[in-house]
């Protein structure tokens, strides 16, 4: 039985790896929770650190308020990385820490 060209290309597009999207690196996560555990330090008075259990996530609290906490989570949304609220809203762009470290300010501190 002759194949057709396209059954080559389908065939030869199965084991064509060149092709295939490489999953996100793991570390990308932490990178983008680092920079932002710097700009809360930076830029306000909260305290943050990077859990790194399961996939991990940004701790944030107020110290003058422990109850005030937040954990942020950084994901890949529709091929681009977002800080995340805990319940899955976005909280910003991963590549705009400063603006989700002023948000995060703003949302954990007290009569503002």
């Amino acid at each position: 039985m002759r194949r057709s060209h396209a059954d080559h290309a389908r065939r030869d597009g199965l084991h064509d790896f060149a092709e295939s999207p490489a999953p996100p690196p793991v570390e990308a996560r932490a990178v983008h929770l680092e920079m932002l555990a710097r700009a809360v330090a930076e830029l306000t008075g909260l305290r943050a650190r990077v859990v790194p259990a399961g996939p991990a996530f940004l701790r944030v609290v107020n110290p003058k308020a422990a109850s005030l906490a937040e954990d942020v989570r950084c994901d890949l949304l529709a091929g681009e990385w977002w800080f995340v609220w805990s319940w899955g809203d976005r909280l910003g762009p991963a590549d705009d820490p400063d603006g989700a470290a002023r948000m995060l300010d703003h949302v954990l501190s007290p009569g503002r």
